[in-house]
């Protein structure tokens, strides 16, 4: 009985370390080739599918009104912050990110559906990232006219993307290995026209990553079976 009470509160502890600190740490986190390649972990290098951090739900069911989604949590309400350039925001996701991703490598984000927007949210957050030993890229990419947002009927498909969507020509990517960012990501039509893009200009390899998902399905950093990867400790929010 005393061996099941002293397993139960060992238990206990590491569901608390598990889940109630703040940001993301590898502790012992070493799989093989780990300083090769965009993400640390080489199951996700290579896969031609976007990751995210976790699902996210639209925060404001009505934003002129105040009407709050009641799905939503403080990530979402991050996310937001980020979209709406908060210094804050950025900074956490800056370091929740990090730990995941290697050194070497270009950061691209893609750019805001209003051309006039030059340096949004997630722009801000890849120069961040690229603070950390890693090339600053993030205008390479430039939206050349406006698309409708999908809220007021647009299309986003894939080829309404490549039409408006230009490559700097002051810019090479001519054989780097890119992390494509974006904020949220629904259909992927965005992120997967911007990677043909920096395909099309030479670059080696492109990995998707967004902050947020809106569908379900999809590895999620911060969610499911990926919390199974030994020695990292997730914090949550």
């Amino acid at each position: 009985m005393e061996k099941y009470k002293q397993n139960l509160r060992l238990f206990l502890a590491w569901r608390k370390l598990f889940w109630k600190s703040r940001i993301v740490d590898f502790i012992d986190f070493h799989p093989e080739s780990a300083e090769v390649g965009i993400f640390k972990d080489q199951r996700l290098n290579g896969t031609g599918e976007i990751i995210a951090l976790r699902r996210y739900h639209r925060y404001w069911i009505s934003k002129s009104r105040k009407e709050k989604n009641p799905f939503a949590g403080k990530f979402d309400r991050l996310v937001l912050d980020v979209k709406e350039r908060k210094c804050h925001a950025i900074k956490y996701f800056a370091e929740l990110i990090d730990p995941f991703l290697g050194r070497g490598f270009s950061i691209c984000v893609v750019p805001s559906s209003d051309s006039s927007v030059g340096s949004n949210g997630i722009r801000c957050l890849g120069r961040k990232l690229a603070e950390k030993g890693r090339k600053d890229r993030t205008g390479f990419l430039i939206r050349q006219c406006d698309i409708k947002k999908l809220a007021e009927g647009g299309d986003r498909s894939k080829r309404i993307h490549m039409a408006s969507i230009r490559a700097a020509g002051d810019v090479s990517v001519e054989g780097e290995d890119i992390l494509l960012l974006d904020d949220i990501t629904t259909s992927g039509n965005s992120l997967r026209a911007c990677k043909d893009i920096l395909i099309a200009n030479g670059a080696r390899s492109v990995e998707m990553l967004a902050l947020g998902r809106t569908d379900e399905g999809g590895v999620n950093l911060l969610e499911g079976s990926y919390l199974a990867v030994p020695g990292m400790v997730i914090r949550d929010i």
